[in-house]
């Protein structure tokens, strides 16, 4: 395996990626390293190079200015060099030539033009180091080969002071423009530990199972559709153990940007949703949603995800805590962007717009009244694009009066309190016991397991087989129950309710001991159902940090739940309904979430209320 090098060019970080890509005709030091500039013949001189190279520089946070002090000139056909086009032309740099010997592409012609590493006579290409300060990524990692990532290593290089892990980009410019046969070219995406990459591993924050486990040999469906749609894979990022932990005693949990920064990062993908709103080099997470109960990264964090409608298809090399219930989260700072990875991977799904609009009620119990006032405002938005009224209704009482017959006499709440959460550890248990054998078998002791997961594996374990077909009968008879009376499989109807946390959540308070899910929960609905759910950041509340000392911002967000097959809809139903309002359909990076003069609320957390329509033109910019 060829080791790694690094540079500083112009005070930044670069990875030279080990694969050689062509040499220069030239003689150099073989030990030098020097940015360069691939271009044609034309670009060199027809004329607007200095136009071409500030482009450069505009659009790609790899290029800087000192990449365009030397020249490498590609050419084309069996043209070995430019020599004498050069002579009569004088572009005020110094040029080297490739030599005609054909490399990795078909071409040497083929090689994108814009920054590469010459180190000595060889060209490679240029990976930019960002260091990942919030701790969102388990590690970065490049593909062995550029034109073919099917083989992946783990970047081990740190920050220059030793701190931080370092995320390795390449070049926006190696990448040709979208198309219709790749949607996301040049996209950058991270993808979550608990899927596979070939040649890296998957570490689920756990000791123990990186002490039994090698390398993948494979790698996930969902990332491999990924990369064959031209998306760019720049890391794995990090899960809570078994995508169930809360303790974060083997790994170091993810630092949220957000807020006081000390904000728990909350969920299974907690890497994700921090690596999102830290880094605006990142465009899109993909993660696994897999039953958390009461916890969601993405309101937490404050960026748009969608958990599709459930598929196993989507499943295949994804490490998954039920194939029951988890399915893979996709997520964006921006609703185009979300709305661009949704169409492209979920190409088969439908994109109809709902024609009626539901309030569900159940789960309003505990939120402060100013913040169900908030909720209001965007349901008034989604009101307006539909020409209809929303109708407000409770789960619970619907089912009171309309009962299904299986369900006997028993309220919503009495038939339902068990079977969600115990047929999950049922199923969690199961996947879960070939990797406590094999442990227990090779070092002849218990794993060590945090108190979350193990407290899910021990009623998993004490659940009959029996016990279990019940539950899932449960689980089949409310779902039918939910198409027939709320939200129908036709996509006619859409279900919104308040989602995430409604005040502070500090990651230094220890979380309390496991328990049991009762019921129905917010973050329970969508698994259960198996339906598209959309979670929608559109502004942000007030509190007071203990850590700070002062008035800070937490995400606000409220969930979209849709028909099956109607992920793309649900999507477009609520960028249309915010972009007909004038509100933004994007968030910031760092602390705010909507940063000024985006900011909706006031910090005056007794007047919120009254001034949001003073603040109504700020909403509309």
């Amino acid at each position: 395996m060829v080791s790694l090098k690094t540079c500083v060019i112009a005070g930044i970080h670069y990875l030279i990626h080990p694969q050689k890509l062509g040499t220069i005709t030239a003689t150099i030091n073989p030990d030098s390293i020097l940015p360069v500039t691939l271009l044609t013949t034309e670009e060199i001189f027809g004329g607007h190079l200095e136009q071409l190279l500030d482009e450069y520089a505009r659009v790609d946070d790899v290029f800087v200015p000192d990449f365009g002090g030397v020249l490498v000139e590609k050419v084309p056909g069996n043209e070995t060099n430019s020599i004498s086009t050069a002579s009569q032309v004088d572009v005020g740099r110094e040029i080297y030539h490739l030599e005609p010997t054909v490399g990795v592409f078909d071409q040497l012609f083929d090689l994108p033009s814009g920054p590469y590493i010459l180190h000595g006579p060889n060209v490679y290409q240029a990976w930019r180091l960002y260091e990942d300060t919030y701790e969102a990524f388990t590690f970065g990692v490049i593909p062995e080969d550029v034109t073919q990532a099917d083989q992946f290593r783990a970047l081990n290089a740190l920050s220059p002071d030793g701190i931080f892990k370092s995320i390795p980009v390449p070049s926006r410019l190696y990448f040709p423009n979208p198309s219709p046969e790749n949607p996301l070219s040049g996209a950058r995406v991270s993808i979550s530990d608990g899927m596979n990459l070939r040649g890296v591993r998957t570490t689920l924050s756990s000791q123990a199972w990186m002490s039994l486990y090698p390398a993948a040999r494979t790698t996930a469906d969902c990332a491999q559709k990924l990369m064959d749609l031209g998306a760019v894979i720049v890391g794995k990022t990090k899960v809570s153990q078994f995508a169930s932990g809360e303790q974060w005693v083997d790994v170091q949990a993810p630092w949220s940007p957000r807020a006081d920064q000390y904000q728990d990062p909350s969920g299974s993908s907690a890497g994700a949703g921090v690596a999102l709103v830290g880094y605006d080099w990142l465009e899109h997470a993909v993660g696994e949603d897999a039953i958390d109960g009461l916890r969601s990264p993405a309101a937490r964090n404050g960026v748009y995800a969608l958990r599709p409608s459930f598929s196993n298809d989507s499943l295949s090399g994804v490490r998954v805590s039920s194939s029951r219930f988890d399915t893979i989260d996709l997520a964006s700072r921006s609703l185009e962007g979300l709305h661009d990875i949704a169409t492209a991977i979920l190409a088969a799904t439908t994109s109809k717009l709902p024609e009626n609009i539901i309030y569900l009620e159940d789960f309003v119990t505990d939120i402060p009244q100013q913040q169900l006032d908030f909720l209001d405002k965007f349901v008034q938005t989604l009101e307006s694009l539909l020409g209809v009224k929303t109708q407000h209704r409770s789960i619970s009482d619907v089912w009171d009066d309309n009962p299904p017959s299986d369900a006997g006499r028993q309220d919503l709440h009495g038939f339902m309190k068990e079977a969600p959460f115990r047929s999950f550890c049922y199923d969690y248990a199961g996947e879960y016991g070939e990797f406590r054998d094999e442990y227990r078998q090779r070092f002849d002791q218990e794993p060590f397991v945090e108190a979350s997961p193990r407290f899910r594996w021990g009623i998993g374990a004490n659940v009959t087989e029996d016990e279990y077909n019940s539950y899932m009968k449960r689980i089949q008879v409310f779902q039918s129950w939910f198409s027939d009376n709320i939200v129908p499989s036709d996509s006619s109807v859409v279900a919104v309710f308040p989602y995430g946390a409604t005040g502070p959540a500090y990651r230094q308070n220890k979380p309390e001991e496991p328990e049991a899910i009762e019921g129905l929960t917010p973050a329970l609905l969508a698994p259960i159902l198996g339906l598209p759910q959309l979670v929608v950041p559109f502004g942000q509340i007030p509190y007071e940090s203990e850590v700070s000392e002062r008035t800070e911002y937490l995400p606000l967000s409220i969930a979209v739940l849709g028909a099956r097959g109607n992920d793309i809809g649900l999507v477009e139903l609520v960028n249309q309904a915010l972009v007909k309002a004038e509100w933004t359909t994007e968030v910031d990076t760092g602390r705010l979430a909507f940063a000024e003069p985006k900011r909706i609320w006031s910090t005056d957390v007794n007047s919120i209320v009254e001034d949001n329509q003073a603040r109504g033109a700020e909403l509309r910019r």
